[in-house]
């Protein structure tokens, strides 16, 4: 009897700190020295660097909103300060070569559990999260950038381990972004397609 009413005792005190626990997650795609690395892709990027897996310029940061359901633009509006961290350069088995004369990149490893710092996000909660990879200091002000696109994770916490990235994020490439003047080039070129379409017709 007393031994049932202790492992009783026992199971709600651990449902209630979990339901108090802040939501966690495991920010790092390095799963193993086989997991997918992020690589250059082929748009506005030089032959030379499409395919290779990005270096230590790069950085990821981890997007999210609560619940499911939430637009691509949402999620995007709210990046993680906390979560920000640079892909590494000396990871096992990490490829021999990058985009930015550092060798073996392609992964991050965050700084362990990334606690998610709001009331909303305790232990158990659904979040809609996207990662973002970029060379500059924001993803605003960089030459290449990436999104992972849109996934839901359930958060850990407590005595439950932290969400892992590891088969709910997407694979993605980072990609150059054109100068302006290249979009003006194009724009005019479009334009002077639609007169030429006209005066045919």
């Amino acid at each position: 009897m007393k031994k049932s009413i202790v492992l009783a005792i026992l199971g709600i005190a651990a449902g209630v700190i979990g339901a108090q626990a802040q939501g966690t997650v495991n920010f790092s795609n390095y799963y193993s020295n086989t997991a997918p690395t992020v690589n250059f892709g082929t748009t506005f990027v030089p032959l030379a660097l499409q395919g290779l897996a990005v270096g230590s310029e790069f950085q990821a940061e981890l997007c999210y909103v609560v619940g499911t359901g939430a637009s691509e633009a949402t999620v995007f509006a709210n990046p993680i300060a906390a979560s920000l961290t640079h892909f590494g350069t000396t990871y096992p088995n990490s490829p021999a070569a990058d985009g930015d004369s550092v060798n073996g990149a392609g992964w991050w490893i965050g700084g362990g559990n990334e606690v998610l710092n709001t009331p909303a996000t305790a232990a158990g909660t659904v979040i809609t999260a996207e990662v973002l990879a970029f060379n500059g200091t924001t993803y605003g002000n960089s030459t290449y950038v990436g999104k992972s696109g849109l996934f839901t994770l359930t958060l850990g916490g407590g005595i439950a381990f932290a969400a892992s990235l590891n088969g709910n994020m997407p694979n993605f490439t980072v990609n150059g972004v054109p100068e302006p003047t290249t979009m003006a080039l194009g724009g005019l070129g479009l334009a002077a397609l639609l007169v030429a379409r006209r005066k045919k017709a």
